[in-house]
């Protein structure tokens, strides 16, 4: 996939070491908030980040998380327990479950496990200068099932799990003018149909959320305000 050009580093990762490398420069290069302790590269740097994936570059207390916590589910992988939709506040209500009671009948490649990385930046919370995020997301990674190629996939995911929530409220009638939404890009991965022993691989589409976007409602007074 790497050869061939479909294979985005800056989203997809085999191993615990390139995601937190790889994932952690994507964050640095491409998001500047008042939570981060990283500085925005200039156009022209920014451009020659994108072209050459492969500069170095020193892994950051971000680039440690993402490696503790992949090398971390791996671990209980092996071990024959899973971690399933992981919440991004409360780890007390992590669900742990044995892997040989519930064999996953997944016959693709699937975005299942969640593992919450880096920060949530809340709803109305100030994102760049000035400017305050509408919807609320979170930055982590998906772990995708062993017989698929690449493990890891970049992403983030919206408030609480759910694809759906309100935003611009009114402050009279509490009511929301809009929706926020998950915005996916296409990738392709590998899923191997044969076993471990006799790999027999097909390439299958996947869709990754990579942002929270707010949509007015059809109805909202809002509308008049947009350029026609």
């Amino acid at each position: 996939m790497e050869r061939s050009g479909m294979l985005n580093q800056w989203f997809m990762a085999n191993n615990p070491d390139e995601a937190g490398r790889n994932f952690a420069r994507f964050y640095k290069n491409f998001f500047k908030t008042k939570f981060d302790i990283f500085d925005l590269p200039q156009e022209d740097s920014l451009r020659s980040d994108i072209g050459n994936i492969n500069i170095s570059f020193t892994c950051n207390d971000l680039c440690r998380n993402i490696i503790w916590k992949l090398d971390e589910a791996l671990t209980k992988e092996k071990n024959g327990t899973l971690l399933l939709n992981v919440p991004f506040l409360d780890d007390a209500q992590i669900r742990i479950i044995n892997a040989n009671s519930t064999k996953s009948t997944l016959t693709n490649c699937q975005l299942g496990m969640f593992i919450p990385v880096g920060k949530c930046i809340q709803q109305g919370a100030e994102e760049y200068e000035e400017h305050s995020k509408l919807c609320t997301s979170c930055q982590g990674v998906y772990m995708l099932d062993k017989m698929c190629f690449p493990r890891f996939i970049n992403a983030i995911r919206c408030e609480s799990q759910i694809q759906t929530s309100g935003c611009i409220f009114d402050k009279i009638s509490t009511q929301a003018h809009g929706s926020c939404y998950m915005r996916t890009l296409t990738f392709k991965v590998l899923r191997n149909a044969g076993s471990e022993e006799c790999q027999e691989w097909h390439y299958e589409y996947i869709q990754v959320p990579t942002s929270c976007e707010c949509q007015l409602d059809m109805e909202s007074l809002l509308l008049s305000a947009v350029k026609p």
